[in-house]
């Protein structure tokens, strides 16, 4: 994808995906594109964001997912400030020469300790405020997340989510309890990038349930128990969690080397 400054019609830059050993590129031209500097050549004054998080690659901040979660955005009043996003988001008041990390997908090992704001993984959009350049919106696979002023990110406070009755998850699968009344629906649902979820209860205005969380990541294919003893829910490449009295216990069916689709179907058979 290619981000065009907004003050200068001859600078633009790249953000792509790349080979094996190299996953990941950002380019930059000054020259309308009759030239080119890269990450992918030492000294060319441009480099990639370092991820804190200790489980993605130093050259590869999409984590191999370069292929679906990549975004770049230039400051419409500077565009030497470029922010780029992989799993997490990235600011560069440099040209690109230097980034600083400004959203954590997780507390996960080191991030716990980073003063930055805690944002949804896999980016796929920066929009800044036409009316108020201070302000930008991002778009990942939780939703939406408002930033009120784009200088001043270091805080775990910086970015809020703005989800409130946005009601897009994209769910592969869902159960319905056998043993629940239509006054009382009891269900079990599987989202993408937005773990498992139980709706229950009586609807709400607009018909909204009450929601709580089975498990977290990718959510899968789920089934109840006819007697409304237990509940499965599933996770990639089959991987399942049974729920017995509320106690969750995790069982897998996968060997090594084996060929198993990343959201393998599930059911339960009656016996």
């Amino acid at each position: 994808m290619v981000e065009v400054s907004n003050t200068n019609p001859l600078k633009a830059y790249a953000l792509m995906q790349g080979a094996t050993n190299e996953p990941v590129r950002i380019a930059k031209t000054t020259d309308g594109g009759a030239t080119w500097i890269a990450t992918n050549v030492a000294g060319s004054g441009i480099t990639l964001p370092n991820p804190v998080d200790t489980s993605q690659p130093d050259n590869d901040f999409t984590r191999g997912q370069s292929f679906y979660d990549l975004v770049i955005e230039t400051d419409p009043d500077n565009d030497e400030h470029v922010y780029v996003g992989g799993v997490d988001s990235y600011k560069s008041t440099d040209g690109g020469a230097t980034w600083t990390q400004y959203t954590k997908w997780s507390n996960n090992n080191v991030m716990g300790s980073t003063n930055i704001s805690l944002v949804h993984a896999d980016q796929h959009a920066l929009v800044f405020n036409p009316k108020n350049t201070s302000q930008f919106v991002m778009g990942n696979d939780g939703g939406i997340f408002f930033a009120p002023d784009k200088n001043n990110l270091a805080s775990t406070t910086a970015i809020g989510m703005r989800n409130k009755r946005f009601n897009v998850t994209q769910f592969y699968h869902g159960t319905l309890n056998p043993s629940s009344t239509f006054a009382n629906e009891d269900m079990i649902l599987g989202a993408q990038d937005n773990g498992t979820k139980r709706l229950s209860g009586v609807a709400l205005a607009n018909n909204f349930y009450n929601t709580s969380d089975v498990y977290g990541g990718d959510g899968a294919y789920t089934a109840f128990d006819d007697q409304n003893k237990y509940y499965i829910a599933s996770y990639v490449y089959n991987y399942h969690f049974l729920s017995i009295r509320r106690k969750l216990l995790s069982f897998g069916f996968r060997s090594k080397g084996s060929r198993i689709v990343y959201k393998p179907p599930c059911c339960r058979q009656k016996s």
